[in-house]
């Protein structure tokens, strides 16, 4: 199997159905357990790298999410060595949050809320067995100006100027 952007689109359709399950087990399929995980999400101050640390922050979200919705756009791929796949894109994220404890363990203030964003992420993916697998993930959101300047940008009211 090549990975390719096809192939690229179908696979992250299928792990952001994953995650609207809210299904821990279900989003691990999507990764190369025999390998070491590098997981890093926006929200976490340290990087992820066995995944006794992985299933845990998946298994709190469990909890943690009351519903999820990912989003996935602007592929970029770029072959590495041995056949893996770098794909760099954009996510769209909305969550509603249920639990007053974050995956840092600290109090979350936005229990009860839904919030939303639009990150930039990595990922490594291979062919493993004829399925596409997960290696790495790094998301970030864009620079708080960049981001601020996009929303006042969103916000002008249409027809503006008449």
């Amino acid at each position: 199997m090549e990975i390719d952007v096809n192939s690229v689109e179908s696979f992250f359709s299928a792990y952001s159905d994953a995650w609207s399950r809210n299904d821990a087990e279900a989003i691990k399929s999507f990764w190369d357990i025999d390998d070491m995980p590098l997981y890093i999400p926006e929200e976490i101050d340290g990087v992820y790298t066995h995944w006794d640390q992985l299933n845990a922050y998946w298994q709190h979200n469990e909890g943690f999410h009351e519903a999820v919705s990912l989003r996935f756009r602007e592929f970029d791929l770029k072959p590495l060595r041995g056949g893996d796949v770098m794909v760099a894109m954009r996510m769209r994220w909305d969550i509603a949050f249920t639990q007053p404890i974050g995956p840092s363990g600290g109090i979350f203030p936005e229990t009860g809320n839904c919030l939303g964003g639009d990150n930039h992420v990595v990922t490594v993916l291979r062919v493993i067995e004829g399925q596409i697998k997960l290696t790495a993930w790094v998301e970030t959101p864009m620079a708080p100006i960049s981001y601020v300047q996009q929303l006042y940008r969103k916000d002008v009211t249409p027809g503006f100027p008449p």
